[in-house]
C-alpha cells in the first residue's frame, strides 16, 4: 500500500510544484485509524487492478467451453482490448486530469493581508477522489467494448445509436 500511495500522490505533487514551486506536499489525517484504513483501501484497490486481467481470463475460461469456435474467436479481441482501454483511461486520469484538477484547487489558495486560505488535503479524501476517478474513467473507456459486443450480438445497431445521439443532442427538435 505504501508504494501505491506514493504513486497516487505523485500527480498532486506535480500540481503543487507547478502552481507554487514547492518540492513537497502535506497531506493530513484527522483521526487515529484514518490512515490505516486508507492503506487497506489502497491495498484492495491495487489488488483489484493487478488481478483484473487474470479474473477476466478465468471468466473467459469458464464461459469458453459453451461457445462455438467462431464465438470464441470473436470474444478474444475483447479480452485484449478491455485491460488496454482501462489502462488508457487510468493513465489519462493520472497524467492529465488529476494534475490539472489539483493545480486548479491549489491555485485557489488565498494569502492577502490578514487572511490566509490554504489547502490542507486529507489523505483519505485525496486518495478516494483519485481512485474514484481512475475507476470511473476506466469504466467509461469500456463503453467501446460494451457497445461493440452489443452490436456484434445483435442487440444494438448503428441506426439505433445515431437515433439516440440525435435525441440526446436535440437534433430532432432543431429539424422540426
Amino acid at each position: 500500500a505504501q508504494e501505491l500511495f506514493l504513486l497516487l500522490v505523485q500527480p498532486y505533487l506535480w500540481a503543487v510544484n507547478w502552481a507554487t514551486g514547492q518540492e513537497k506536499v502535506k497531506l493530513i489525517f484527522i483521526n487515529a485509524p484514518e490512515y490505516f484504513f486508507t492503506q487497506i483501501k489502497l491495498a484492495l484497490f491495487g489488488a483489484t487492478c493487478i488481478t483484473f486481467p487474470n479474473i477476466a481470463i478465468q471468466i473467459y475460461k469458464f464461459i469458453a467451453p459453451g461457445l462455438y469456435t467462431d464465438e470464441k474467436a470473436a470474444f478474444r479481441p475483447y479480452l485484449i482490448a478491455t485491460p488496454i482501454l482501462f489502462v488508457i483511461g487510468a493513465a489519462i486520469v493520472y497524467f492529465v486530469v488529476t494534475p490539472f484538477m489539483m493545480y486548479f484547487f491549489v491555485k485557489m489558495q488565498v494569502t492577502t493581508g490578514s487572511i490566509e486560505i490554504t489547502l490542507e488535503q486529507r489523505v483519505a479524501d485525496y486518495l478516494s477522489l483519485i481512485m474514484t476517478l481512475i475507476l470511473g474513467f476506466g469504466i467509461c473507456f469500456q463503453l467501446a467494448v460494451a457497445f461493440s459486443l452489443l452490436m456484434r450480438a445483435g442487440f444494438l445497431n448503428g441506426s439505433q445509436l445515431r437515433a439516440f445521439r440525435k435525441s440526446i443532442s436535440g437534433e430532432d427538435q432543431n429539424e422540426a
